[in-house]
């Protein structure tokens, strides 16, 4: 798969979760039903999926797989195996509707994409020469 297609990719959808999370926390936190003193955790949370998207979307066309790109390819992939992981919890216990299946789905297949980049060898962008791949 395209690095550059799974960061864009990744980079929208926590994008889409994180500007209502951090501007309208009061709407997130009733429609998550969390509760009127969950406005500053829902913002904190927000900030956090905005900084991720960001740091995803100005790095998707940077050099990844093999070592190249390693934080930011093993970041994004823990963070969507336990988002995945915890959106799993929560639908088996019955804790969220089942619209929290399509969220577990998102997940683990972005999990599966990260693993599969941090485990393929280095992909060179169309701009980037072959030959800068492991030089000084």
């Amino acid at each position: 798969m395209n690095p550059r297609t799974l960061l864009s990719a990744t980079a929208l959808g926590l994008a889409l979760i994180g500007f209502p999370a951090l501007f309208v926390p009061e709407v997130v936190a009733t429609w998550l039903e969390l509760g009127a003193g969950a406005t500053l955790p829902v913002q904190l949370f927000g900030g956090g999926l905005l900084s991720v998207a960001v740091l995803d979307w100005v790095g998707r066309g940077a050099i990844y797989g093999g070592i190249y790109g390693r934080p930011i390819v093993v970041a994004n992939f823990g963070f969507a195996m336990l988002t995945s992981g915890t959106m799993l919890s929560a639908c088996l216990d019955g804790r969220v509707s089942p619209v929290g299946w399509v969220a577990v789905g998102i997940f683990a297949a972005q999990a599966v994409g990260f693993f599969r980049l941090m485990r393929s060898p280095p992909w060179v962008p169309s701009d980037h020469t072959h030959e800068s791949v492991g030089s000084p």
